[in-house]
């Protein structure tokens, strides 16, 4: 899983609203899906939605969506903070696929966000930590 991680000595709540106001156009939506995780979907343009709707088996009643995830969870005397990106593509059989590309543009963007606000960068994620940047 492609998850960018950094420490935080402060709580990342500031990171976690700013986060909020920026996730604020109208083919945008907010949510908190768990503690700990904030995430912004965002509909993607005609063309690359009916593309993922064809190749994952997609349904039109409920559309594909680009998420940028951020999850925290405390860490020693700090946070880790992991970012990551992947399409949600809800499927016909109710289920949802999570679509992961390994992409170091994307990688790039997360680590230098996270760097911005002062995040120390974190080499080695614990898989816990990479799996709650996943969550729906």
């Amino acid at each position: 899983m492609q998850v960018t991680s950094a420490f935080f000595s402060e709580d990342p709540e500031r990171l976690i609203n700013a986060a909020r106001r920026a996730c604020s156009s109208p083919n945008e939506e907010f949510i908190r899906p768990r503690a700990g995780v904030a995430q912004c979907r965002l509909l993607m343009d005609p063309e690359a939605t009916a593309a993922v709707i064809l190749q994952f088996d997609g349904v039109i009643e409920d559309l594909p969506q680009l998420v940028i995830s951020l999850s925290s969870a405390r860490a020693g005397d700090g946070h880790v903070v992991s970012g990551c990106a992947f399409v949600k593509v809800p499927q016909r059989n109710g289920q949802v696929l999570r679509v992961v590309q390994e992409d170091r543009k994307i990688q790039l963007k997360l680590s230098q966000m996270l760097d911005a606000v002062g995040g120390k960068p974190v080499r080695d994620v614990p898989e816990e930590f990479a799996e709650r940047c996943y969550s729906l």
